[in-house]
Order: structure tokens, then C-alpha cells, then sequence
């Protein structure tokens, strides 16, 4: 391999091609093309005898064989690297060879140009380069993988400078060179310019080689001789009759050798010799010896010998005789006396060839062999080699004299038609009639101009063939009247020019195909203008270009060009015109005809279902039209009654079942390719057993998920959003890093705090715990039956052990996409309630809040019902997957208490939830509206979401503005949701036309936020099903199911009543006072004002029966959205100045507002001594305004956009409806109110009107006021009270833009732990941290920096990079892979380990692309190396 390498081909390959090619100048032609061929042991493969083989060559190896000696030919013919081209020449032949092969980055084309001694590198490669290629700039592909900066070729090199001979001689395997001819042949499909050669294969575009130097010859002159025109001619025969031994590609170099010699004929006509017109095709009775290919042309002219007629070839060596399978041999018997008699030994070929034939009467008997190429009724007896395929249809005819005593047979041919030229056998004079002349193989139809095939390594025989004519080729067996030696004679009577016409009908698929060209120049230009006038074409292409250049070098070739077209195809009558069409072209269209039909049957079958389901749809959808006529109706009349009534109807209805649950449930299982879980009647597809099944208690259905560990929440920073740190590169640089808070520290202090002040049992269900070592669940949407889980991960255990999968925890691949997987999420019988995709059902609930607080404090009261299927295999699957969320993460991460008790365990459930959707929402951009024009998907996990006849333009039906109670206009809603369910909207501009929505289709996509998207949703947003590599948001969602899995241990778990938190929440005691229920309210109990909020929203639904009615989770969100606003409210207090909250507290106002609920806490707040300000608020006097929208309300509403969020989210999942898409929120105030509106809820706090307000509010500061006298600790109170504040998203570290400052500042830099130099030393991305790589300094307890590193920071997930390698090392957990680099040089190259030494640059996108993996979870989709690290990194 080293001979053809760049490092080494100057000095080696080239050198030996310059010594051959001096040689070969230098050398007689009849030496040195014979002694190619035989040192390619191809000599053999020149005979016309199809029977002689060669010795050292198998069968399959005389093709290849044969291919590479003409490839060499070719190579001696056309390089010039040593004899002409000059250094500027051979470097872009060079580069260009580089280029073909496959795109190059910078520092792959200086290494693989050939090193040449002594000469210095080339000055002009840039130059050079910025010719022949395009800078491709470093790009990602689909699957996130990433490309470094390529070059890749320009349109000129495809269609002027690709040479596929050169990349032959540097390609060092022959896969480079197929490869740059399918980069050349996609280039030429492509680029529109040669549309008339779409249909066929292209050839290489062999170049013509330029001028020689003058001091040398020109190697071309060797395709000038005699010699070679024997070859070519017997080359081109072989093309026709065994195309199995001369494949395409070697016929096209031999028409390339030919194209070489024309253009050097073209050259070297400089005198005007007139030349007289003689015959064009010439007969000449002389044979040709077979071999001897220097005696078969009398000169060199190669216009004289394209046109010379070969008639006969005497053949080397005897051939056996076989009877044509499709032609019908009349044989003639006779009988001997001495038939038992030996033979001699001379005469064993003839005994070889006796046939045992059953006498008949008059001694002739016909046999008509069946039409196939078997060789079982051949008559032959023979321990000779089986006769190869190539001659199986040869017509043999023996002269009957010749054969002695034994049995004999003469074969006679039916009559050729008239006018056929006479056979010339030797020993005769006199003519014979002509013999049924039969091809090699595949004369078929190209004789009498019936039919043509194209050319292909396999065509069959025709067996109607009567004509003969030129081409024909007959073995003929004679001997001398005197002499016992065999002579045998092969009729070819063949032209080059008859050849190539003949292989130009083949590839152009019809007969009489080639066109004389209209130019009759003979000039050196206009012969240089056709070779320069394209060189891209298929097979027809370049036998056509080389007629038309062999018909303007002579008048006669042009003469014998038009007498041989007329002698192959003569003119034809009418009624020879008229097609027939042979039994394998009858089979065919029949063929096509039973295709077609049961195209055609399919195809109705399919409409007829297509058209029952859609009148199905139809119908459903007629019976969910009117049912929600009849309730707009009566919704709106019940508007005009009074709150109380309207109350009442709504109760009387709730306890009644809905009639339009059927509806729904047949819309959803309609639907359901398309829609999530809707009912138990639903369908999923085992993606192992093929088998569509609903999820039953018996047999469940589970999705296919991966558990992993995660603390990207928990890297939260505080400060404004949009901002972000930089990794410290300056003492100043850590400084300042250490300085700002995380979220991390955040929640460690509040715990702290809650510890000291609160009981456990109290404490641990206010708060959540799963930012910091949380669960998080991701699935690819795939189903699988629980028990073919099962018997798959015992089929994985039972294999041998695979590297990439630790099947002993639970790993295994998706049976279909084959993502990593390591646990089975159960689906539960029932996921949606009954208002599923309803909202306009709720907009009249926020009018009676009462009945359902009431509802829901005697679902509180109540005992929980677990499950309906205890002890049944969905619970068995259920607790499996609760068992395996338990193992994925660290037990300090589950953990925070002394001693595990049920109130900690529940903490650690219901936080999987809450860190599930923190990092759904962070992975939207902190935003939930939608772009216009796209739908929100479902929770499910196909991935699809919104109720049946949602569509993606109007958005959801409650955001089309708001009033003070926070419900939409009925009359707007109603006409929004008709219009949605006939599809009467239009798709918007621009838009996929999946968002249309038509009768009984319905096709919806899951967005994905973009990188630096807006957090109102004003930036555009793309469809999970173009998920680009920096989309966050997976394309399937599993929370809905893994909420209902909580939900069932949540019941289990919960020791604490509800009841009592909620009448403190909701305000509503009817067995006791509010004085009684304070006095109830201990003093270590945590008052709802430092409560988390979102925290209770969770545990309340997870507590409550699922699926959870609508109006019951509008009533929910309603109470706590209240206590959020008197939170942050009271938070607002603490920032004002004395001045201030006096002048608050002092205004008198007869509304309850905003302002009034600040003045009410303030004065509240007094009492309780919360405010101690050191200073007073110097910039407010008593004479100024106050300022109620910048002191209240926009911090309010950006303060309360979080926990607004997280609602929607739930209510997204939990109902399916379609996420708000409006444009228009561009501000804090416009979220918020379009948020409310979609929440059903009042964006104004809503007391019942049976409570005064600050009766409610007082209760809850009172409580306040309590452990704030209890604690004595003012500090601790304010730490747990300011607990909404703004945290900007979690972001990987900035990287300054040169590598060369942070391998200044690192490489030397001591380790803070071991305080020695590291030798690989490591920078964490995530928190900044250095670590020593692989040392054992900092090793505890047999685990290395590193490991114990990526646990502390990111519960098993850690991203480094390496200062002495430039590389991105990341860990996850158990194992470890090289992701790549995210500095570039200038060209876009990386440098891994530093060795080239080029100036380094941070590539953007590569570092975005890696954030994006981190924040989305898919390291363990998007990298495929991935080692086991045991440890020791």
C-alpha cells in the first residue's frame, strides 16, 4: 500500500511510470503491448477462441483482470507527470484527485499532497486551492453529529478537471475511486446540465492528456500500430458477443485508448495528403491467426484498419462441438461397421464428440433442443471442462469427412436468406452457401434490425435468427485433403467501425441509433473543438464521439460508416416495421399487466377504507357538534341568571354524566394515530411483538423511557436573564463567580432554615427537592407489552455480554430506534378525564368557586383511592418503574432527612414532577406560548397534543381576550371552537400544512424552541419533526403517564391531610371559626406565606383522584394564585422604604385592588415587626405621587409568571389543550393576562363573596406573625419570605474566543485540592472548577477527581475540557466519550492534542450545539462512543 501512497508515489509509483513509459517510446510496439498483457496474464484472454483459457486465472478473475491491464495501458497513455506537466499542473492535478475523492479539510490536503525531495512546499497552494474548491464552513448534521470545515470541489473540476485516471493511480483502495465517481455522476444529476443522460450510466470522464515535452515522445504513438487496432478490434468483438469477460467499465477504457489514438491522429496531420476513395468495407479472403495480432493488419494507418473487414480468424486451438440450444440441427447418421473400433490418438478429439443416437429411417433425424443456455442435450460425451456459457450458442459445422470409422454427424443449417456473402474454406475453392451464422452470445436482433437490446452482461439469444450478416460468427472445421491436422476457422466478418456502430444501437436502446455528424472540417481545430466540447456521457455518448471524430479524419471512414449502417440495418418494408415481440418480452408485459392490476386493487381498497373512515369521522363529529350547541345554548342563557343559580346548574350538571363522553371517547380512539391516550378503548403498538393492544391491568402497555439523574436546575443563577458568566481566565474572573448564587444554594439555605425553625412532618411538604440530583424522564414514544419487556431484557441477558449496555441495571436499546432505554413507564387504563379538550366547559366556573372548594375539601376529607387494580400486573409495573426512578439517582440527591420516613419519601416523589416540568418549561425558553400557525403537543407520548379539532392558527379558546373574572367571550369562544371542528380555518402563510385541520384527518407537531428565542414566544418556533440539533425540547412527552404513576405512590405515601391545608388556603371553614383553626395551626407548622406554592399545586393533584375533573383544577389554580399574589405582594412591601409603606398605608380606598391589598398588608406587617429599616427612603417625600405600576404591579406580574406557568403546563398534559399561540405577548403584562385567560382563572385576586378578604389575608399573616415571634430570627423570616425572585436559565460557562488565553492561565495553574500542577489538567464548563484528570492525587475512595466531580456538580453528568488536548471530555454516568472540540483554526480544523500548532478559536455553534445537549438530556443519544470509565477519570 505504501508504493501508491502521496508520502511515498514520487519516488516509487511515479518513477516506475516514467521508466515504462520511456520504454514504451522507445521499444517496437509488437514488444511491448504483448508483454503487458502477458505479465497481466491476459494474453489468453485476446483469442477469438472463446474455449481457450487462461492457466493462472479463475473464471470470475479474467473480467478484473482484463479491467486492470487496459487501466494501465490507459495510465502509461495519458500521465504526465514526468514527460510534460509542470509543478503548477501536477498541484492542482493533485489537489483535485484530493478533492474527488471525498471533501478535505485544509490540513488533510497539505499532508496528502506527494512529498517531492528536495523541492520546498508549494507557494501557490492557496492560491491554488481557492480554484478548484468552496470553504465549507463547519456544520451539523441531522443527528447532531458535527463536520469540520471542508473544502469541497467546484463545478469546474467536475466538468474540466476531474481526471478518474490520476485518482485511479492515487486512490489507494478501489472504493476512493467508485466513490468519486458517484460524487460525479450525483454532481451531473444534480446541476440540470446533462438531463438527456439521466437515464443511463454514466461513463468516466476520461481527459486527453496534454503535450509532451519536446524532448520526449509521446507515449500515444504505441495506439498507432497495428498491434494494438488487432486488440482493439478483438476487444470490441468480445464487448459484443461475451460482454461476461469485457465489462463496461473496460470497454469504456477501450474506447478511451481509441478516442487517444483520433486526437493523436488529429495532431499529427500536418500535411494535406489527398487520398483517393476506394471501397469502403474491403474483404479480404486471407484468415487471420488467431494470437498473432501484429500480422492481422498490413499497416499502421488506423483509417485504414477501422475499416478493414476481418472475415475469418483460424483458431489456436480446437474447440468442442456444441449444438445452439435454440436452433434446430439436422443431423445426418450413418452407420459403421468398426463403430466399437478405437481411435488413434490424433484422433481423440473425434472420439470425444461421438453421440449415441438411436437409428431412423432415412438416416436423418431432426432435434429440437429446448430454448435455454443448459448444455444437458448438448452431444457431447466428453472428460474435457464444461464448455463455458460464452459458446453455448455457437453453431459448430464439421466436415463429415474428416470424421473416420466411428459415429459421425454433420450439422445443417437451415438456408440464410439471399444475398449472403460466400464462406471461404480452406482446401475449397468453389463458394459454399452461406450457414445460419449465430453470435456469441448476444447477436440478438441487432442483425436484421428488428429489435435492440441494450447493452447489458447478460442478453439472451434470439431464436428466430435466420440473417446473415455482417457479424455473424460461424466455427468452421476443414482440413487438407493430405494432411490429418485439424484446422478450425471462426467466420467473423466485422469491421471496428461495425463494432462500434453495433455497440452504439446496444447502449442507445435502438437500432440504426448513431447520426453522421453534419461538419465534414477536417482541420486540427475543428477535431480539438469536438474533444474540447464535453466530456460527461453515458456509453452511447462516447462510441458516438469517437465515430464523429474517426468520420472527419477521412472521407472513406465516413463512406464505410454509411455502407456498414445500411448492410446492419437495411432499409425495411411495412410489414417488416411491425413489431415482434419474443417470449421473454411477452412474459415481461405480462408481468407488468398482474403488477399493475394488484396496484390498482390495493389502491381501492384502500379508498374504500379511507372513505368509511372518513364518513365515521364525519359523523362523530356532527354528534359533537350539536352536543356542544346545546351546551353553548344553555350556558348562555344561564349567563343572564343570577351567580347563585348559575351555581346551582352548575353543581346539578357536574353530578350528572355527560352526554358527550361518548363523543369523545370515539373522536379519541378515531383518532388516534395522531392523538394521545384519550380512553381504555385505545390502541398502542408493541414495537416487539407487531400486536395493537389497549393497556390493560392485565397485560399493560409501557413506553420505552431513560431515567437519568440530573442537576442542571439546580445551576440556576440569579440576576437578570440574558446575562451570563464567563469562565474565569484572571484571578478577578473566580471572584466574581463565586459571588453570585445558584439556585443550588439557594434551596440549601431555605432548607436549612426550615429545619431549624419547623417540624419535619411540616417542613418536607412545602418545598421540593429535585433540582439537585432529580429524576428526569425522557422517551422516544415507542410502546412495548410489559411482558415482552420482560422476555427481551432476559433474551439481552442471556447473549453475550454487550459492551455498550449494562444489562444488569435495566439497560437495553429500543427495539426500534434503538435509543438507550432503561426502564418501562406503564400507560394507565384511563389518562384523560371527561373534559378532555373542553375548555369553554369552565369558563362559567370561576362564578362559583365555592361548590367546588367545597368539592374538593370533601375529596381532601375522604379516604384516597389508591387504585382500582391492586395486586394486578399494571401495579406490579408500576411499582417497578417507581423502584428504578429510586435507583437512578444518588441517595444523598433522594435523601435530605437523618432517617428515611414516609414524609421524606413523598418528598422524593412528588419532586420528580415538579424537576420534570422546571425542565420541560426551561427546555421552551421559560416561555409556553406558542408561535402563530404551530400546535402544542400533546403530553402523551406520541408526542401530539390539543382537544379533536384544535387548530394551530387560532390558538387556544380561552386567549381571545379577557374580562375581569378572566373568562372569554361565549359568543367568541363558540364561534372560535365551530370553526375549528368543521376546519373551516385556513392554514396560515407559510405554515405547515399539517396544522390544517380537515374531516377526519388531524395531524399536529410538538414545538421546540429555538436558542435565543424570546421568553414572550415571539421568535419562531420548528416542528419537532425537523428537530434541529439545538431544539431542547424532545419530540415525545411522557409526563402524562408518569404523573398518574406518581400519583398512585403519592396515595400510598401521603401521611398528611389536606383538608386542613386547604381550608387555610381556599378560606372556607364551616365547622369552625377561623379563630378556631388558627388555634388548631401549631406553631412548628410552615405558614402559607413562605410556602412554594407550585409545590402545592403538585402535591394537591397528585393527591386528588386522576384523571382530575376541570372545574376542580380551575378551582384549584384560582386559591393558589391568590396566596401567590399576597406573597409577592408582601415581598413588595419589604423592598419599600419607611416613607412609602406609610403613605400605602394610609390611603383610603373604597375597591379592593392592588394598592389596597398593599396597604392591608402593610398594616398587617407592622404589627408584627417585620419591617426594620436601618434607613429611610431618602428619594420619597410626603408631597410625592405614589407610583402603584412600578412599585406593585410589573414586578407582580413578572414575579408571578413562574408559578403561572408551571399551571399551564399541568393543565397542557392534563387536559391536552392547546397551548396559548398569540404573538402579541410581548410584555410581562400581556403574558400574564394571556396566561390567566388561558387558565380560566381571574388575573385579579378572587375572594368569595360569603368571606371578606381580609379575613382570609389576615389569617394568613396572622400565621406569620406567629413564627415570626416564635423564631426571634428577622433574618431567617426574610430569607424564606423573598423566595420569588428571578433566576436566569442554566447556561454553560462563556469561553473566551482565543485558546491561547486559557492555556496561559491553566496549563500551569496548581490544583486546588492537591496543589500540584496537574499533567492533564480540566476545566468543568458547568461550574469552572479545575480537576486533575486520571491522577491519583485527588482520589477518594478509589474514585477519581473527575468522577466524584461530575457527581457533585451534575449527579453523574459533567462536561471538561481538557487544556492540554483542546477536547471536550464528557461524562455521564458510568461511562465517558470524547464529544469532540469546540475551538476551530481558521479553517475550521480541530487540533486534537495540540499537534499542529495552528491558532485556535471558539466555534459558536459547536459550543451552543454542546449546551443544548446538556440542557436537553441527549448525551446518551447524540454520542455513540462511549467507554466505561470504571472510576479512574
Amino acid at each position: 500500500m505504501s508504493y501508491i501512497q502521496c508520502h511515498f508515489g514520487n519516488s516509487m509509483v511515479d518513477a516506475d511510470i516514467y521508466l515504462l513509459q520511456i520504454c514504451a517510446t522507445q521499444l517496437s510496439p509488437t514488444f511491448v503491448l504483448p508483454i503487458i498483457f502477458e505479465r497481466f496474464h491476459a494474453m489468453e484472454l485476446l483469442s477469438m477462441n472463446p474455449l481457450l483459457k487462461s492457466n493462472f486465472l479463475e473464471g470470475e478473475q479474467e473480467a478484473a483482470m482484463l479491467e486492470s491491464c487496459l487501466t494501465f495501458i490507459a495510465s502509461l497513455m495519458s500521465i504526465r507527470t514526468n514527460i510534460g506537466a509542470n509543478e503548477s499542473d501536477l498541484d492542482r492535478l493533485e489537489m483535485v484527485s484530493l478533492l474527488c475523492m471525498s471533501d478535505r479539510t485544509h490540513s488533510q490536503l497539505m499532508e496528502l499532497l506527494p512529498e517531492k525531495c528536495g523541492a520546498p512546499q508549494n507557494k501557490d497552494f492557496d492560491a491554488i486551492l481557492a480554484q478548484v474548491a468552496d470553504y465549507k464552513a463547519p456544520n451539523f448534521e441531522a443527528s447532531g453529529s458535527m463536520q469540520q470545515g471542508m473544502y469541497v470541489p467546484k463545478a469546474v473540476v467536475w466538468e474540466q478537471l476531474y481526471d478518474p485516471i490520476y485518482v485511479l493511480l492515487r486512490a489507494v483502495h478501489r472504493r476512493d475511486f467508485q466513490t468519486s465517481m458517484d460524487r460525479f455522476t450525483q454532481y451531473v444529476r444534480q446541476s440540470g446540465l446533462y438531463p438527456s443522460y439521466s437515464s443511463g450510466t454514466l461513463w468516466p470522464p476520461f481527459r486527453l492528456p496534454i503535450a509532451t515535452h519536446p524532448n520526449y515522445e509521446d507515449p500515444r504513438k504505441l495506439l498507432l500500430s497495428r498491434t494494438f487496432h488487432a486488440m482493439l478490434f478483438v476487444l470490441l468483438y468480445k464487448a459484443i458477443n461475451a460482454p461476461t469477460l469485457v465489462s463496461e467499465q473496460s470497454l469504456a477504457l477501450v474506447i478511451y485508448l481509441l478516442d487517444m489514438a483520433v486526437s493523436l491522429l488529429h495532431q499529427s496531420t500536418t500535411q494535406g495528403n489527398e487520398v483517393c476513395i476506394r471501397e469502403p468495407i474491403v474483404h479480404l479472403l486471407d484468415d487471420r491467426v488467431d494470437l498473432q495480432l501484429s500480422e492481422w493488419f498490413s499497416t499502421d494507418n488506423l483509417v485504414e484498419n477501422v475499416i478493414t473487414v476481418v472475415n475469418n480468424v483460424t483458431l489456436a486451438t480446437s474447440t468442442a462441438v456444441v449444438a445452439n440450444s435454440t436452433e434446430a440441427a439436422e443431423l445426418d447418421l450413418e452407420s459403421s461397421a468398426s463403430s466399437a473400433s478405437s481411435t488413434s490418438e490424433g484422433e481423440s478429439s473425434d472420439q470425444d464428440m461421438d453421440l449415441d443416437v438411436p437409428e431412423a429411417s432415412g438416416g436423418n433425424v431432426l432435434l429440437a433442443l429446448p430454448e435455454t443456455d443448459s448444455l444437458a442435450l448438448v452431444p457431447v460425451v466428453s472428460s474435457r471442462s464444461v464448455v463455458s456459457s460464452d459458446v453455448a450458442a455457437m453453431s459448430v459445422y464439421r466436415n463429415p469427412s474428416r470424421i473416420g470409422n466411428s459415429s459421425h454427424f454433420r450439422v445443417m443449417p437451415a438456408l440464410s436468406a439471399v444475398n449472403q456473402a460466400s464462406m471461404v474454406i480452406a482446401g475449397a475453392i468453389s463458394p459454399t452457401p452461406a450457414l445460419a451464422q449465430l453470435p456469441y452470445s448476444n447477436i440478438r436482433a441487432i442483425t436484421a434490425g428488428n429489435e435492440v437490446t441494450k447493452y447489458t452482461n447478460q442478453i439472451s439469444v434470439d431464436s428466430n435468427l435466420s440473417d446473415t450478416s455482417p457479424g455473424m460468427s460461424t466455427i468452421q472445421y476443414d482440413e487438407g485433403p493430405e494432411s490429418d491436422n485439424q484446422h478450425e476457422r471462426l467466420c467473423v466478418r466485422e469491421s471496428i467501425i461495425s463494432l462500434l456502430l453495433r455497440l452504439h444501437s446496444s447502449f442507445s436502446g435502438h437500432s440504426d441509433s448513431y447520426r453522421l455528424p453534419q461538419s465534414l472540417s477536417q482541420d486540427t481545430d475543428a477535431g480539438r473543438t469536438a474533444d474540447e466540447d464535453g466530456r460527461i456521457g453515458n456509453g452511447a455518448f462516447w462510441i458516438g464521439k469517437v465515430l464523429d471524430k474517426l468520420s472527419r479524419t477521412d472521407p472513406r471512414v465516413r463512406q464505410a460508416i454509411i455502407s456498414t449502417k445500411l448492410t446492419l440495418w437495411p432499409p425495411r418494408t411495412a410489414e417488416d416495421r411491425l413489431p415482434s415481440e419474443t417470449a421473454d418480452e411477452l412474459r415481461e408485459k405480462e408481468k407488468k399487466r398482474k403488477i399493475k392490476e394488484r396496484q390498482q386493487r390495493l389502491l381501492q381498497e384502500f379508498a374504500t377504507k379511507q372513505k368509511q373512515f372518513m364518513q365515521q369521522a364525519m359523523a362523530a363529529e356532527d354528534v359533537e357538534m350539536d352536543l356542544e350547541a346545546n351546551a353553548m345554548g344553555s350556558t348562555s342563557s344561564s349567563a343572564a341568571s343570577s351567580e347563585a343559580t348559575a351555581c346551582q346548574s352548575s353543581g346539578s350538571s357536574a353530578s350528572m354524566p355527560k352526554p358527550s363522553s361518548a363523543a369523545d371517547s370515539f373522536t379519541m380512539h378515531s383518532s388516534y394515530p395522531t392523538t394521545n391516550e384519550g380512553s381504555s378503548s385505545e390502541e398502542y403498538d408493541c414495537v416487539i411483538c407487531n400486536q395493537a393492544s389497549p393497556s390493560t391491568s392485565e397485560r399493560p402497555m409501557c413506553l420505552v423511557v431513560l431515567l437519568q439523574a440530573t442537576s442542571v436546575l439546580a445551576h440556576k443563577r440569579s440576576g437578570p436573564c440574558g446575562s451570563s458568566l464567563a469562565l474565569p481566565v484572571c484571578e478577578e474572573d473566580r471572584f466574581n463567580l463565586d459571588k453570585v448564587d445558584s439556585l443550588h444554594v439557594e434551596m440549601s439555605r431555605r432548607v436549612e432554615n426550615l429545619r431549624q425553625h419547623f417540624d419535619e412532618s411540616s417542613w418536607l411538604t412545602c418545598l421540593n427537592i429535585g433540582y439537585e440530583g432529580g429524576v428526569y424522564v425522557h422517551t422516544c414514544g415507542h410502546y412495548l407489552h410489559l411482558d415482552c419487556h420482560k422476555q427481551y431484557l432476559q433474551s439481552l441477558r442471556s447473549q453475550q455480554r454487550q459492551q455498550s449496555l449494562n444489562v444488569e441495571r435495566g439497560e437495553y436499546s429500543c427495539p426500534l430506534c434503538r435509543q438507550l432505554a432503561n426502564s418501562a413507564l406503564p400507560i394507565a387504563t384511563k389518562l384523560y378525564g371527561s373534559g378532555r379538550g373542553r375548555p369553554h366547559e369552565a369558563l362559567g366556573v370561576v362564578s362559583c368557586l365555592t361548590q367546588a372548594s367545597e368539592e374538593v375539601k370533601n375529596m381532601f376529607a375522604s379516604e384516597p383511592s389508591i387504585s382500582p387494580h391492586l395486586g394486578s400486573n399494571l401495579m406490579e409495573a408500576m411499582g417497578r418503574v417507581m423502584e428504578d426512578m429510586t435507583n437512578a439517582t444518588f441517595p444523598h440527591f433522594r435523601q435530605i432527612t437523618s432517617t428515611p420516613s414516609p414524609a421524606s419519601l413523598f418528598l422524593f416523589v412528588q419532586s420528580i414532577a415538579r424537576t420534570n416540568l422546571e425542565i420541560e418549561l426551561m427546555q421552551r425558553g421559560d416561555s409556553i406560548i406558542q408561535s402563530s400557525g404551530l400546535i402544542a403537543g400533546s403530553s402523551g407520548s406520541s408526542g401530539s397534543s390539543g382537544s379533536s379539532g384544535s387548530s394551530g392558527s387560532s390558538g387556544s379558546s380561552g386567549s381571545s381576550g379577557s374580562s375581569g373574572s378572566g373568562c372569554a367571550s361565549l359568543s367568541s369562544a363558540a364561534s372560535n371552537m365551530n370553526a375549528q371542528v368543521m376546519g373551516e380555518t385556513s392554514p396560515t402563510p407559510g405554515a405547515s400544512s399539517a396544522s390544517w385541520i380537515s374531516p377526519g384527518l388531524e395531524l399536529r407537531f410538538s414545538s421546540s424552541p429555538t436558542p435565543g428565542a424570546s421568553s414572550m414566544g415571539s421568535s419562531s418556533q420548528s416542528v419537532s419533526h425537523s428537530t434541529s440539533p439545538w431544539s431542547l425540547l424532545p419530540k415525545r412527552s411522557c409526563l402524562l403517564p408518569l404523573l398518574h404513576v406518581l400519583a398512585t405512590h403519592s396515595k400510598i405515601l401521603n401521611t398528611r391531610s389536606y383538608q386542613h391545608t386547604w381550608s387555610r388556603i381556599a378560606g372556607i371553614d364551616h365547622t369552625e371559626s377561623f379563630s378556631h383553626s388558627l388555634a388548631r395551626t401549631t406553631e412548628m407548622d410552615v405558614p402559607l406565606l413562605i410556602q412554594d406554592v407550585p409545590c402545592l399545586l403538585i402535591q394537591m393533584v397528585l393527591v386528588l383522584p386522576l384523571p382530575v375533573e376541570r372545574r376542580h383544577f380551575v378551582c384549584l389554580v384560582q386559591r393558589l394564585f391568590n396566596l401567590t399574589m399576597v406573597q409577592i405582594v408582601t415581598q413588595l412591601s419589604c423592598r419599600l422604604g419607611e416613607r412609602k409603606r406609610k403613605a400605602y398605608k394610609t390611603l383610603s380606598l373604597s375597591d379592593w385592588n392592588i394598592a389596597a391589598l398593599m396597604s392591608f398588608i402593610i398594616s398587617k406587617m407592622e404589627d408584627v415587626h417585620l419591617y426594620r429599616d436601618e434607613e429611610s427612603d431618602v428619594e420619597f417625600n410626603d408631597n410625592s405621587a405614589l407610583n402603584v405600576e412600578g412599585d406593585i404591579q410589573q414586578p407582580l406580574y413578572k414575579m408571578a409568571l413562574h408559578f403561572l406557568r408551571i399551571a399551564c403546563l399541568l393543565q397542557f398534559h392534563l387536559f391536552g389543550d392547546s397551548l396559548p399561540s398569540s404573538g402579541i405577548s410581548h410584555t410581562d403584562h400581556e403574558e400574564f393576562v394571556e396566561l390567566c385567560s388561558y387558565l380560566n382563572i381571574s388575573y385579579e385576586m378572587k375572594i368569595d363573596t360569603c368571606l371578606a378578604p381580609n379575613a382570609v389575608i389576615g389569617y394568613w399573616c396572622h400565621e406569620f406573625g406567629a413564627f415570626l415571634a416564635n423564631s426571634r430570627s428577622l433574618l431567617a423570616a426574610n430569607d424564606l419570605l423573598m423566595q420569588h425572585r428571578q433566576w436566569r436559565g442554566p447556561r454553560l460557562l462563556t469561553l473566551p474566543n482565543s485558546y491561547d488565553t486559557l492555556f496561559k492561565f491553566y496549563h500551569h495553574k496548581s490544583c486546588p485540592q492537591c496543589k500540584s500542577v496537574p499533567k492533564e489538567p480540566s476545566l468543568c464548563l458547568v461550574c469552572g472548577a479545575l480537576v486533575c484528570l486520571r491522577e491519583n492525587c485527588c482520589k477518594e475512595e478509589n474514585v477519581h477527581e473527575a468522577v466524584q466531580h461530575s457527581i457533585d456538580c451534575g449527579a453523574g453528568t459533567a462536561i471538561f475540557l481538557a487544556i492540554n488536548s483542546s477536547t471536550i471530555i464528557v461524562i455521564r454516568g458510568k461511562r465517558a466519550c470524547l464529544w469532540g472540540s469546540v475551538y476551530l483554526d481558521a479553517f475550521g480544523e480541530e487540533d486534537r492534542e495540540l499537534k499542529r500548532g495552528k491558532p485556535l478559536y471558539l466555534s459558536k455553534d459547536r459550543y451552543a450545539l454542546l449546551e443544548s445537549q446538556w440542557l436537553s438530556h441527549r448525551f446518551d443519544h447524540t454520542s455513540k462512543k462511549w467507554i466505561w470509565h470504571r472510576d479512574v477519570l
